[in-house]
């Protein structure tokens, strides 16, 4: 496969020309769209976090998209989206909170399920 150089500009620019016919359309106005457009963006990258706690030592890969050219318009998107998801039973903030919940919970015993090893 060849590699055709970094895409970061072309992104760009199709993200520039997107958010033109939006504002053109009367969709968003010139504040919104200067806002959400990507200028000196650079690519996202990968780093690797070492996971100590196992054996061998592998990283945990995190992707970081700061300055990338589709930043601005996920950061946009999160804060439009986040109120609809609310508080969920099913998300936590962190371990700290999940073990917290975890130990409050009551099973009853139609919640649990049997499994006999042999």
């Amino acid at each position: 496969m060849k590699n055709s150089g970094d895409p970061t500009s072309k992104v760009e620019n199709k993200i520039r020309k997107a958010l033109k016919e939006l504002r053109d359309k009367g969709r968003i106005d010139d504040t919104t769209r200067s806002k959400l457009t990507p200028q000196y963006s650079t690519p996202p990258y990968i780093y690797g976090l070492p996971k100590i706690h196992e054996e061998g030592t592998p990283l945990r890969l995190i992707m970081s998209a700061i300055g990338s050219p589709t930043y601005k318009l996920a950061k946009e998107l999160t804060r439009i989206l986040a109120p609809l998801g609310g508080q969920k039973q099913s998300s936590v903030r962190n371990s700290a909170e999940f073990v917290k919940r975890i130990r409050q919970m009551e099973l009853r015993t139609e919640d649990m399920r049997w499994s006999v090893l042999m």
